[in-house]
């Protein structure tokens, strides 16, 4: 899976006009990738804190010192901003995907739930890349048995 520098480069928002873009990401809260970035970068940075600070509790740190502390300082924190950037990108794109569902009740979904081929192009009821149906059942559907 490909994960996007920002969120405007997630392939769900495409199909999507640009109001309905912008109320969809309000609605998710959806930072701004500046945000973003410095979020990540602060969550990477302290958890690599966290991390060389059990290596001082255990008395490794001087095992730490000069070049191989900062590389160890440097190349964790860039490790742990991708996981925490990767992390946060599909937890909206998630919350991306459950309003647009949730948008769509009864009706096509512009892009397929299951593999997030953009289906805005078809008129089939399948997703042409997986197979999957396109269309979302009403909520009285899914509460009956």
């Amino acid at each position: 899976m490909r994960i996007p520098l920002t969120i405007a480069g997630l392939p769900e928002l495409e199909s999507l006009s640009s109001e309905e873009r912008t109320r969809l990401l309000q609605k998710c809260h959806a930072p701004s990738p500046l945000r973003l970035w410095t979020w990540n970068f602060t969550r990477g940075l302290f958890m690599i804190a966290v991390v060389l600070f059990f290596f001082h509790i255990g008395n490794r740190a001087q095992q730490l010192s000069g070049t191989i502390g900062v590389s160890l300082l440097l190349g964790g924190t860039l490790c742990l901003t991708w996981l925490m950037h990767a992390w946060t990108m599909i937890r909206i794109r998630g919350q991306i995907r459950l309003a647009i569902k949730a948008a769509s009740h009864g009706d096509l979904v512009p892009i397929c739930m299951k593999c997030g081929h953009d289906c805005s192009r078809t008129n089939s009821s399948r997703c042409p890349e997986c197979g999957a149906s396109r269309r979302i059942s009403s909520p009285t559907a899914e509460e009956s048995p």
